[in-house]
């Protein structure tokens, strides 16, 4: 029972994260479409994208993806505090969409619907 207690709560705090992600691609390509107007965005994603980082992190398995995410994030904000119409900003929100892509493909898979 203690297992099955163990699993539920592993598979709804990788929900969580996985939705955490999500919002993150959603800021993230907000930045990539409207660069003028990227601050904002970019500071949610930097702040989420540091929460996820922190619960990953003890994961053994995705602590190096999660401090390429926490960075990408960093980056990102940082281009769009900077925006000087040079292009910097969509590249940087590209970047942070692929970390997050690579760290989605290494949660484990949700458990099949019944």
């Amino acid at each position: 029972m203690q297992l099955l207690a163990l699993l539920v709560t592993f598979a709804l705090d990788t929900d969580a994260t996985r939705a955490t992600l999500y919002r993150i691609d959603a800021e993230a390509r907000l930045a990539r479409m409207h660069p003028e107007e990227a601050a904002a965005h970019a500071q949610a994603a930097d702040r989420q994208a540091h929460e996820v980082a922190a619960r990953l992190q003890s994961e053994p398995a995705l602590a190096d993806e999660a401090t390429r995410l926490s960075k990408e994030a960093d980056a990102l904000s940082n281009a769009a505090r900077q925006e000087a119409g040079d292009g910097t900003v969509p590249d940087q929100a590209m970047r942070l969409e692929l970390a997050i892509r690579r760290l989605d493909l290494m949660l484990p898979a949700p458990p099949p619907a019944r």
